[in-house]
Parts: C-alpha cells; structure tokens; sequence
C-alpha cells in the first residue's frame, strides 16, 4: 500500500485500558469502562484507526472510510454510542483541514471521513461543512477525469449543500453518462472486475445509498444481474455482496441463492489479533456484514458488524477460506473453442473438475431467469473479424468483406489504379 510520507513510524500509543487488556485479542468481550462505548463495533474501529496502518498511508485513509461509510449508511447513530466509540478518529478529523491542506489529492477520503465521523456523532464537529466548502472553491472536482469521481466527489459535498455552479448542465451531463455505462447490459456480462465495482457505486451514488430514488433505467438491474452471476460463479462473495446491495438499494430482490451464499460465507472470516502484512480479506469481511444490515432492513441484532462481540481492538488481519472458483477454466475452454452451450460446459467442468463444481455451475444458472441471455454474452462466440465494418474517412459503413466502389476522381478514369 502506497505511503504518503515517510516519516519515521510513530511508536505504538498506551494507555490504561490496552494495559488492563491482559487476555487474547480475538476473545472475550469489549470493555466497557467509564468513557468507552458499549457498541460491538467500536473495538473494530479501534483496530482500524489505530493498529492496522499509519495514519500517513493511503489504506488508512481508505479503510477508515470504508468502515465509517458502511456504519452511516447503516443507520447506526449517536444512539449507538457513537461519539464514544470514534473516539479513537477525533484527532485525525481535528487536523483534517489541515490534512487536507497538504493532501489535496486525497480530499475525497478526507472529506468522507470527516462526514461521516459528524453523522454518527451528532455533529460532534462543523469540519466537513468546512472542508467541502474550500473544496468547492478550490476547484478540486473539476481536476477530475473520472466521472465516477466526479460523482462520488459531488456526492459527498450535497451532503452538506455545497452544490457545485453548473452554467453549461454538464451535471446533467454526467448522469447521462453514469446511466448510459450503467445500461450495457452486454458488456457487463464479461468479467471486468474494476468496471463491476464501478456499476456499483454508480448505483450507490445516485441512490445516495438507498435513501432516495435513482431512475436508473432497468438495463442498469440487467447488468448488475450479469455481474453477480459471473461473481456468483467464480465464488467471489465480496462482489456478490455489492450487487446484492446495489440491488437492494433499486428495490430489486437479489436472487435468494445468492443472499443465502452470502449468509453462509460470513461464517469463513477469522479475525486475527495479528498485523496486517500487505492485502488481506477485509474489504469482503466489510462489504458482507454491510449486505446483512441492509437485507435485514432494520431488524434487531442484525446491523453491520453487530455479532462482534468477541472482538477487543488491537491489531487486526481477517483471512477467509478460498473457494475455488469456476470463472478461470470456464474462460479458458470457451477461449479456446468450447461450446457455448451450457449442457456441454457442464459436462467438461464435471470432468475436468468434478461433481461439486458442476453443481455450483448447475446451481449458478438457475440462481436467475436471466442467465441464459447473460451466457449468450458471456461466451464470446466468433472472431472480432466476423460481421466488422470498415469505416472509411467519409465515416461511410462497409462489410469486412465488401470493398467500397471506386469513384471518378480528377484524372483517374474509374478502374485505374
């Protein structure tokens, strides 16, 4: 993970309470003392703000915001105790302006923070109505080339009705586009896993994450459907769980298969009291407990990150067991000529890898009506020569195998060279 700054690493804080903390990390129950929050949650964010990754690297500033940002959308509040549990992020959203100052580049995981830090505790500061404002004046947006940026980046300063001026409606503009990607159905029918996680927060944007209506068009569904079943069937539950979200936030019901995988996945992660060494299993842990609250709807012990109650703080690493997915070698037999149809699929994955993976891609098809039109896009039949057209520099459309005729020009009768 990229550092910001290489500053000498702060040495590890103390204080009464991690002195008093004898026992095993990973059992027993949080603390509870005079000043702490009885949240299950909060242990969690006290391994994340201060034991996983200096504050002067990028995943700090990510995971924080990612943790904080699921926690807000949630509905967790300062009823949970939620100043008490963020305890541990106050300093950092003390010295965010200026953070932010220094760290323009990363204003939008600054600035997310600092949001959500606000919401959960009731408006413990006024930093983020501070922070979106001289990001606005400062033009920050509009040094973006991403319009999934862009959106994000307008997303969080609405929150605090910092709206940017608009004279040319590119704003329109930009929804435009972020529906128009949202709706090639086809095209998300091919594995792309960054092009996936982008269709997800388009939905999560515009829908500022379920609480108001998008209008996506259906074609948006559709392809959030083709995505969850090649994720669905290459075992990825980190991805499955965000389209479930996303789905769930355009009031579709996600497939039940897919929802009951999901349950059944939260039972594989292990929190270890050890530290973090490079890429680990948090993201998914975090995306699944976050689909459990949201599927939940409200009910009571069912909120994200709510069965935690072994967890208290200190270092922290979450591993997962691998299911082996199907996506690589089904890819590979289509890649080199297998058939598309699905009957024929089954029969060399049964072969090849045995009875259980066929029943996972046996299971996959009938997880949803729409896999039949998602496995004629997902094969990839033909060549990219078949049926191409050459356009020539009048813009004019012709077969490959077409030539266009001649026409009379100055001084060369038609058919010469």
């Amino acid at each position: 993970m990229a550092t910001i700054l290489t500053f000498p690493k702060r040495p590890e804080r103390q204080d009464t309470d991690a002195a008093l903390d004898a026992g095993p990390a990973h059992v027993g129950h949080p603390l509870t003392r005079k000043g702490q929050s009885s949240a299950p949650w909060a242990p969690l964010v006290e391994s994340m703000a201060r034991h996983r990754r200096d504050e002067l690297e990028v995943g700090w500033l990510k995971e924080n915001a990612e943790l904080l940002g699921i926690l807000n959308s949630t509905g967790h509040s300062r009823c949970d105790g939620g100043e008490a549990a963020l305890a541990h992020l106050r300093p950092f959203v003390e010295t965010a302006p200026r953070r932010l100052q220094f760290f323009p580049q990363y204003y939008r995981f600054i600035l997310s923070i600092c949001l959500d830090y606000e919401d959960l505790t009731g408006g413990a500061t006024d930093t983020g109505s501070q922070l979106a404002h001289w990001i606005a004046t400062r033009g920050l947006v509009c040094g973006e080339l991403s319009d999934l940026q862009r959106a994000e980046a307008q997303h969080l300063l609405a929150r605090r009705a910092v709206l940017l001026p608009d004279p040319g409606g590119q704003q329109a503009g930009l929804r435009s586009r972020l529906r128009r990607f949202a709706s090639d159905t086809a095209g998300f029918a091919i594995p792309d896993r960054r092009r996936a996680y982008e269709l997800t927060h388009v939905v999560f944007y515009l829908t500022d994450y379920g609480r108001r209506c998008a209008a996506l068009p259906d074609t948006a569904t559709q392809s959030l459907i083709h995505v969850g079943l090649w994720a669905y069937l290459d075992c990825d539950w980190d991805l499955v769980a965000e389209v479930c979200i996303a789905l769930r936030y355009l009031g579709q019901p996600p497939p039940p298969l897919w929802e009951a995988a999901l349950q059944r996945s939260l039972g594989a992660y292990r929190l270890l009291a050890t530290p973090v060494v490079g890429a680990d299993d948090y993201h998914a842990f975090f995306v699944g407990h976050w689909w459990r609250a949201v599927a939940a709807q409200g009910q009571a012990g069912q909120g994200a990150f709510a069965d935690l109650t072994g967890w208290r703080g200190g270092p922290l690493s979450v591993r997962a067991s691998q299911a082996a997915g199907l996506l690589a070698p089904l890819s590979l037999w289509l890649l080199q000529g297998g058939s598309a149809r699905v009957d024929d699929a089954l029969a060399h994955i049964t072969t090849t890898m045995g009875q259980t993976a066929a029943a996972h891609l046996a299971e996959t098809k009938h997880s949803s009506d729409h896999f039949a039109r998602f496995w004629h896009h997902f094969c990839r039949q033909g060549e990219a020569t078949a049926k191409a057209h050459v356009i020539t520099a009048r813009g004019q459309k012709h077969l490959h195998d077409e030539r266009p005729r001649r026409s009379m020009q100055k001084g060369h009768p038609k058919g010469s060279p």
